[in-house]
């Protein structure tokens, strides 16, 4: 039921933003669970998540809890403000497209291939794998505060790789779900920030 109502709100929303259809064209197609990359990118989350430190858990926990808190933190040590309006403006664009490749593509989480992962539970990760939301989203915000306060758009871009590395440590997600975030947001910035 969800994924229908987030799917016409996607028709109607990229029909006003002017989004291609095939929305899966948008990145590339995940590796198989199967495939040596999987192996490889599941043995990496598997050593992350079981020798999650303190200081690891706390950072699982505030990504998970909000996205974009890496990318604030470095807003707050600048005395900056977060652009909520504007990124809700064009967030609400792409979440639905981001659930629908979920939906499309239906890659395995990590944790549930491998089940000696020592994942964090929470509500956050009730869909598919594939692309990671957590990390789409703090690449759009990246892209937002980059064109904003564009003298910090490094440490920006490093918050986002944080938050992948978050996603990770809590078992949730491989690397090629964070990359495949950031490349769904690059592919979609030109029409995105029209919006803003």
């Amino acid at each position: 039921m969800l994924y229908e109502q987030l799917y016409m709100s996607l028709l109607e929303v990229n029909a006003s933003a002017k989004i291609p259809g095939d929305w899966t064209s948008l990145i590339p197609k995940p590796p198989s669970d199967t495939s040596d990359q999987t192996k490889r990118e599941l043995n990496e989350v598997r050593k992350l998540a079981n020798n999650r430190t303190k200081k690891d858990l706390e950072l699982v926990k505030r990504v998970d809890r909000d996205p974009a808190i890496t990318l604030k933190d470095v807003l707050k040590e600048y005395g900056l403000k977060f652009p909520t309006s504007e990124f809700k403006k064009v967030f609400k664009i792409l979440e639905p497209i981001i659930l629908e490749l979920k939906r499309s593509f239906k890659r395995t989480r990590p944790y549930d291939l491998d089940k000696s992962i020592n994942y964090v539970p929470a509500k956050s990760h009730r869909f598919m794998a594939y692309p990671s939301g957590h990390v789409a989203y703090a690449a759009l915000a990246e892209k937002i505060l980059s064109m904003k306060y564009p003298e910090h758009s490094s440490k920006f871009k490093s918050a986002v790789k944080d938050v992948g590395m978050a996603r990770m440590l809590m078992g949730v997600h491989y690397h090629s779900d964070n990359v495949a975030g950031e490349q769904l947001v690059d592919a979609l910035w030109p029409i995105l920030k029209k919006e803003l």
